[in-house]
């Protein structure tokens, strides 16, 4: 099982990984991030940071929450001012609210799903960190962003 990261006292809103700890260069791998007390939300902007010379990102789909059976969620995906930054928005209708106390259910949402390639030597190890895009009615300010995802790359 892969470890889910997290710094947030118990019951409030957060943001986790969840992911392997070390993938083989050459190796597609999938990255979840992840969302506690999130079923509530209905727009989510960050900035995904990684390292271009370690990584390829090959796709960002939306998490479960973002991505409803009807059809209506939506992701937008923009190059940052650098290379290895990527503007992530998440959005859902509002009208696709969930059911009362559902923002407390501590089970945690699929936000977000990376798929990326190691590109780098192995040995080395690499990480994805969020950082909070600002974005009017984006969602959670409360939530703390998690820890870097760290990748150790092996032959």
């Amino acid at each position: 099982a892969t470890p889910l990261q997290a710094v947030a006292a118990p019951g409030s809103p957060r943001l986790l990984w969840q992911g392997p700890q070390q993938v083989r260069t050459g190796q597609p791998v999938t990255v979840l991030l992840r969302g506690q007390g999130a079923a509530a939300w209905h727009e989510l902007a960050l900035q995904l940071e990684f390292d271009p010379a370690a990584v390829e990102i090959l796709d960002l789909r939306p998490g479960a929450l973002f991505d409803p059976s009807d059809g209506r969620g939506s992701l937008l995906r923009n190059d940052g001012p650098a290379p290895g930054q990527l503007a992530v928005t998440l959005s859902r209708p509002a009208d696709s609210a969930a059911a009362p106390g559902a923002a407390a259910d501590p089970t945690p949402q699929d936000l977000l799903v990376v798929t990326l390639r190691a590109r780098a030597a192995a040995g080395s190890s690499t990480q994805l960190l969020l950082r909070r895009a600002d974005a009017p009615g984006s969602q959670p300010q409360a939530a703390p962003l998690p820890e870097p995802h760290v990748l150790r790359l092996v032959p």
